[in-house]
Parts: structure tokens; C-alpha cells; sequence
């Protein structure tokens, strides 16, 4: 009996396996701010930490925040916010965080 269920299972998950419609791979995103739809979007291409302003219509919002070498970060979700967003300095780090503001 386990026998019988191994050799089902595995004939199982070799059918979904060969079955499974390839990934299609997405183009890369810009560096830089970009939106799709209502949906913002910052890809830090760099080879260093950075601090990237994001110009956000609140102001307890609006500010530099930290990214990785070669990150991209949602930034909003709404139509028209953030209004942009740029690189503004190397940041200094630690390697798991940005230690300088």
C-alpha cells in the first residue's frame, strides 16, 4: 500500500511539473522613479546604499529613506503620490541598514 501511494505521488507532482505553463520573464524596470497605473515605484540600480528622497504630499511622509545596492521598493499606491523621488546622496552603512541621516 505505501508503495502504491509513493509511486501515485510522485506521478502526481511529475504531471503538474510537465504541465506547468512556463514563467515569462518581465522586462527590467527603469532605474529610477516610475509608475505603473496607480502604483509607484523606485529601482536603485546603483552598487551602493543610497538615501532617496521621495516627495510625498504629506509631510510626516516626505523625507529621505534608504536603499540597498540594486533594490526596488514600492513607494505608493496612490494616483499622483508620491510626486517623485530621486537619489540625493551615498549613504553610509553597516551593511544591513543605512547608518547615517
Amino acid at each position: 500500500m505505501k508503495k502504491r501511494f509513493l509511486f501515485a505521488a510522485a506521478s502526481a507532482a511529475l504531471a503538474v511539473a510537465t504541465c506547468a505553463p512556463a514563467a515569462e520573464a518581465s522586462p527590467a524596470s527603469p532605474c529610477g522613479f516610475s509608475r505603473s497605473g496607480s502604483n509607484s515605484f523606485y529601482n536603485h540600480c546603483g552598487n551602493d546604499w543610497a538615501w532617496i528622497f521621495i516627495d510625498y504630499s504629506a509631510p510626516n511622509l516626505r523625507g529621505e529613506y534608504c536603499f540597498k545596492p540594486h533594490s526596488e521598493r514600492g513607494v505608493g499606491q496612490f494616483a499622483g503620490d508620491p510626486r517623485g523621488a530621486w537619489y540625493t546622496r551615498t549613504a553610509t552603512t553597516d551593511g544591513t541598514r543605512c547608518t547615517n541621516k
